[in-house]
């Protein structure tokens, strides 16, 4: 019998138990519950149990919350020009804005920072921590730094930095491509005069279809690239794992291998950015085949022993407030990173971070890729994806690992895409509700090598769910919320820039709000300010014309 048929048979057995005059309270629950199930599976989705949910920790410590008004939180939207980036922490009631640097520590690590070793060099903090990276990760060459985008930092301009003069030289450009870049990566790739050009999956343009791993690159693509530019010109591939931009969405090992043979056959250095490994792991293990009965340790070694370099940000999988990791079998490149490390994050012994960071994130680490951890972390994140999916709701489908990414064109049909419909989805969900989430969109892409304004596929509004931060009633909160925005989303407008910010221009850019009807006599105008170049990630930090105060 088809599932819709069914879906019909089991309603109007419900109908006829509730005419009952004796009817069964009990008995209405059961079938209520065996027709939930028909209709999720109708919309694809997998009805998770309790057992499933259950977080393998209990909760010691709490912090007492926000309780913030509308009123409160509309003052801090003019305050800060309608960006929830700058908004006062202290009027938020829940944060979905990042699960960087936000996860709850375990005891276990508060531990081990109260014991940690703070001395300047070689501490045994650090001697520590060096053995347990290295088991993880399967390199020789483990240099700590304070967090991801420093990794960026320094791994990008000791590889960008002689290619681009000579690149300049002969009148040509470098070229890193990969799956999708996030923002910081874009911003440390052009602040180094090379270009980016992303090469995600034909999969993950469709939000509405589940895919096992819509965080593969495409390939072809890829192919093509290096064809076009040469291979002289490509300064790297970098894989991202999981892809944070399109969904927090998994990478399968056969795309990674797929993609680390073309890096190989043309000689090109190949990088994992594995902020999330952990969870890309976990993925690999529940979905692709030939991994279910492989490790999370094992598979993760399968991952980065492709990799010419390793680059983590620590404060999502190693669920610390502050660290990350270089990671090479490469001395002559470790030699490299680590004297750039000494100039710009301190002593390669400590890389920028206390004692006591160090010290965190080395239980983080193994803590992070535990099995536990993960099947609940995943299925936490699962469960509040299908509260989206049941409520009707527009989302990148299936959910990916690190939250749920709101399709705003959707949400917001009537709202053309030059007005920024996610960040004021963002404004709209804050000051009604006091839920923060974050743009992943036209703000966040900010402009491209020459200066125009880039024009994003999707306009995401991301839920990051912290690690072990948020409970079931937190989760059902936020959806409820959700549901009544939805109800009434024909009064929602757009935004205009009001003050457009530099570089990663969406930490601090400022906006108007503007009334749907105001849209089309606005747009010329808008997208003629999109078109005029402005200022470059470079010219940001070294205007052309600027000068030195002792020059005046």
């Amino acid at each position: 019998m088809k599932k819709n048929s069914l879906i019909a048979q089991k309603t109007e057995e419900l109908n006829k138990l509730a005419q009952l005059d004796n009817f069964n309270p009990t008995e209405i629950r059961k079938q209520v519950a065996g027709l939930n199930k028909l209709l999720d599976e109708s919309v694809g989705i997998k009805t998770l149990s309790a057992a499933d949910l259950v977080p393998p920790w209990i909760i010691k410590t709490v912090q007492f919350n926000s309780q913030s008004t509308p009123e409160i939180r509309l003052k801090e939207l003019e305050r800060t020009g309608n960006n929830v980036f700058m908004v006062k922490a202290e009027t938020i009631i829940l944060d979905y804005l990042t699960d960087s640097g936000t996860g709850a520590q375990s005891d276990e690590q508060w531990a081990k920072i109260m014991t940690a070793d703070e001395r300047y060099s070689h501490s045994k903090t650090y001697e520590e921590f060096i053995p347990v990276a290295q088991k993880l990760f399967n390199k020789k060459f483990i240099l700590p730094v304070h967090q991801g985008r420093s990794a960026e930092n320094l791994v990008f301009n000791s590889l960008l930095a002689s290619l681009v003069e000579r690149a300049n030289q002969q009148g040509k450009k470098i070229i890193c491509t990969g799956n999708s870049f996030f923002d910081t990566t874009i911003g440390n790739v052009q602040n180094n005069h090379a270009q980016v050009i992303s090469a995600d999956c034909p999969e993950s343009a469709d939000t509405n279809e589940y895919y096992d791993f819509k965080g593969n690159a495409d390939v072809n693509k890829i192919e093509s690239i290096v064809k076009e530019h040469g291979s002289e010109n490509i300064g790297f591939i970098v894989m991202t794992v999981v892809n944070n931009t399109i969904g927090g969405q998994p990478v399968s090992l056969a795309n990674l291998k797929a993609v680390h043979k073309i890096a190989k056959q043309h000689h090109i250095l190949f990088l994992l950015d594995s902020a999330r490994i952990f969870e890309n792991a976990y993925f690999i293990q529940q979905r692709e085949a030939g991994y279910q009965n492989k490790t999370i340790e094992e598979i993760t070694t399968e991952m980065t022993e492709l990799a010419d370099v390793i680059l983590m940000s620590g404060k999502k999988d190693g669920i610390v407030n502050m660290g990350g990791l270089i990671a090479t079998d490469n001395e002559e490149l470790y030699k490299i990173f680590l004297n750039r490390c000494v100039l710009i994050e301190g002593h390669y012994s400590y890389g920028g971070m206390s004692g006591r960071d160090l010290a965190a994130f080395t239980q983080g680490l193994k803590e992070g890729s535990r099995q536990e951890h993960l099947r609940q972390r995943i299925n936490q994140v699962t469960e509040f994806g299908n509260g989206f999916r049941r409520l009707g709701l527009p989302i990148q489908w299936p959910p990916g690992s690190n939250g749920i990414f709101l399709d705003a064109r959707e949400f917001l049909p009537h709202v053309d895409k030059n007005f920024f419909p996610a960040q004021r989805l963002c404004a709209e969900i804050y000051w009604r509700y006091g839920i923060r989430p974050v743009e992943i969109g036209l703000s966040l892409v900010g402009r491209d090598g020459a200066g125009i304004k880039s024009i994003p596929a999707k306009d995401f509004v991301r839920f990051t769910v912290p690690r072990r931060v948020y409970t079931k009633e937190h989760i059902d909160f936020t959806l409820e919320a959700l549901a009544n925005l939805y109800a009434v989303r024909d009064e929602i407008g757009g935004l205009v820039y009001k003050k457009e910010g530099l570089g990663n221009g969406h930490f601090t850019s400022t906006f108007e709000m503007v009334a749907t009807t105001d849209i089309p006599k606005l747009l010329p105008g808008v997208l003629d300010y999109f078109n005029t170049p402005k200022a470059t990630y470079k010219q940001v930090y070294f205007p052309p014309n600027a000068q030195l105060a002792s020059d005046k």
